[in-house]
């Protein structure tokens, strides 16, 4: 199976005869080699990665994985594909316009680029470690890397490029249209993405109605219950078209009912950031989280990473194939495997010491960690007991910055009575400007989304919170004195 090369000029795609039941598109459909690429131990793994970190501290259903994700972008990237490049579509264009976007497709193999944008639906978030964002955060994004740098170097693993390989696919095409183009770009800075590639990357990245944005939207209102993040997907599809933009073709949607359709994934987004993602006990957890991620992560593989975090696009095969297989072994069973052993050590010494096993191996963390030792044993007991930091204080907008300024002052007030360690702040900014995009009206006329008086609300809509945490031991003394200082402290 593996050494079948694809030898004619013209690929031709294979049918999609496998299935798997979904609880959201109901149905996923998928061929010999989307299959070939489930079956890598590296793909699997992604069923032990949880999509919302510690969110199901909060929404106990949301324990969905990666792995469902990337099935689920794939499938959404080949409905838009199809919708932006189908006959159908080409053909509802008006003669002049059909044939300028004809002469923009030729040259292209279509059926080819189709798979390689399922495909890099299905590996966009090859790269992800444990607790998806919380570790990247604690490990990765230190080394100035991502989770997408990762899923370029895991694309690379003997176990997918040899499959991609033998079905005629370029690892280097998948890479371009799986990665977010400025992380791309990073790694290999002198390459110029064609007008075309752009599309294809956009189909599954685009901030405005990209298969990953809208494939975990829909996914995380689903699981969490958040009826408020739910949007109408077909509705943005059925309205995408390729128009002529700012000097080429970009993926845009007709006024009606497009606009509206974005508009209500923009709400749902925000939506999703207030009641998930950044909901004050979310953030809690996720901090004890990334303390014991890197107190636990072998500092054999965090090696690994800095050597790759070096040199991305000329990283060596023996890294690559070290860093798939650490990858294979450290995910969230790993993590929450050491966190239950330190609880037990912890609270139940007797019994520890009768399992010798799992006495040797907190034993040799005990060493390892040396100082630390002591605060990760704490840190692991909280997380397990559900005794989290608990939030004190919350500014949000209006006047964010202003505020924020006031803020520091209580922050370095709280820190000098109770000790820097016991008092926690968390900021969260999202000020990325919604993205711009061409919008057809029912007259023939082309604009930009800036212009649309439906859209125009939603151009300064940036999410920002900070939390004040005190340690949960010392909360009754930071209530009282809260109540005692802060209107001073703040000059109100």
């Amino acid at each position: 199976m593996l050494n079948k090369i694809v030898a004619c000029k013209r690929f031709t795609i294979l049918p999609f005869h496998k299935r798997i039941s979904d609880n959201v598109f109901a149905e996923i459909k998928f061929n010999e080699l989307e299959n070939l690429v489930l079956q890598t131990i590296v793909f699997n793994r992604l069923k032990d990665v949880t999509s919302l970190s510690a969110a199901n501290q909060v929404y106990p259903t949301t324990v969905h994985k990666r792995f469902e994700h990337s099935l689920g972008v794939m499938s959404l990237a080949s409905d838009i594909f199809d919708r932006l490049f189908s006959p159908d579509s080409i053909s509802r264009a008006s003669k002049s316009k059909r044939d300028k976007l004809q002469g923009f497709i030729n040259g292209y193999d279509l059926e080819y680029w189709k798979q390689v944008v399922r495909l890099a639906g299905l590996l966009h978030d090859l790269g992800h470690l444990s607790m998806s964002h919380v570790a990247e955060q604690a490990i990765l994004f230190k080394r100035g890397i991502s989770h997408e740098t990762m899923s370029y170097i895991l694309m690379k693993s003997p176990e997918v490029k040899n499959i991609l390989y033998s079905y005629g696919i370029a690892v280097e095409d998948v890479a371009k249209v799986a990665l977010n183009q400025d992380e791309y770009l990073k790694i290999f800075p002198n390459y110029s993405y064609s007008p075309f590639e752009k599309i294809m990357n956009e189909i599954v990245t685009g901030d405005a109605f990209g298969a990953d944005r809208m494939e975990y939207m829909y996914r995380d209102a689903k699981n969490s219950g958040i009826v408020t993040g739910e949007f109408n997907r077909e509705a943005i599809i059925k309205s995408l078209v390729l128009l002529p933009y700012n000097g080429n073709y970009h993926i845009g949607v007709m006024k009606n009912p497009g606009v509206d359709a974005v508009c209500d994934l923009l709400k749902s987004r925000k939506s999703m950031y207030h009641f998930i993602a950044y909901h004050p006990l979310t953030i809690a957890y996720d901090n004890m989280m990334k303390k014991l991620i890197r107190d636990l992560t072998p500092t054999s593989f965090l090696d690994v990473i800095d050597r790759i975090a070096k040199n991305i696009g000329g990283a060596s095969e023996e890294d690559i194939k070290s860093v798939a297989i650490y990858y294979e072994l450290i995910s969230d069973s790993y993590y929450l495997s050491a966190i239950k052993e330190l609880l037990v050590y912890g609270e139940h010494p007797e019994f520890a010491k009768n399992n010798s096993s799992l006495f040797d191996k907190v034993e040799r963390l005990k060493v390892a960690l040396g100082d630390k030792f002591e605060k990760a044993l704490e840190t692991a007991s909280r997380y397990l007991l559900r005794q989290h930091d608990h939030k004190i204080w919350t500014l949000e907008p209006p006047n964010f910055e202003e505020k924020k300024q006031n803020m520091n002052k209580l922050l370095i007030a709280l820190r000098e009575h109770f000790g820097e360690e016991m008092i926690i702040e968390r900021t969260i900014v999202k000020n990325k400007p919604n993205p711009d995009f061409p919008i057809l009206n029912s007259s023939g006329k082309v604009y930009s989304s800036f212009d649309d008086p439906d859209y125009k609300p939603f151009l300064e809509d940036a999410f920002a919170r900070v939390y004040f945490y005190c340690h949960p031991d010392i909360k009754e003394q930071v209530h009282s004195w809260m109540r005692k200082n802060a209107s001073r402290v703040l000059g109100i």
